[in-house]
């Protein structure tokens, strides 16, 4: 089962971030990572203390139609940018509903959704 999202519509992916250090970890920013053209990522930034995990809800807007891949978020983090790929949980798994990931694991699962007007 395809999900779907509509054109000019915000969607979300919820995700996980876990900060497995003994030091506070500044996010300059974290956005979605998308193979699509036509797609406003929102990009969010955040502080993580020490030893913790956040829920976090990335969000962007497709823009046109076609076939949206999510790959993952793109961090900028101590200066630096990185992806991070999701990890694959397969169409049941995303068809339920958001699935909790650690950005900072690399993987490398898709997830895709199909766009309509």
């Amino acid at each position: 089962m395809p999900v779907i999202w509509i054109v000019g519509e915000p969607v979300e992916v919820l995700v996980e971030l876990a900060n497995p250090c003994a030091f506070e970890v500044y996010v300059e920013s974290i956005s979605l990572s998308v193979y699509h053209g036509m797609f406003d990522a929102f990009p969010v930034s955040l502080t993580l203390p020490p030893s913790s995990a956040q829920l976090l809800s990335l969000s962007g807007m497709p823009l046109s139609v076609g076939t949206l891949a999510i790959w993952g978020c793109i961090v900028k983090c101590f200066g630096m940018i990185t992806e991070h790929l999701f990890e694959d949980f397969g169409e049941e798994t995303v068809a339920r509903g958001p699935a909790l990931v650690d950005p900072f694991k690399n993987s490398h699962g898709v997830h895709h959704a199909a766009l309509y007007n």
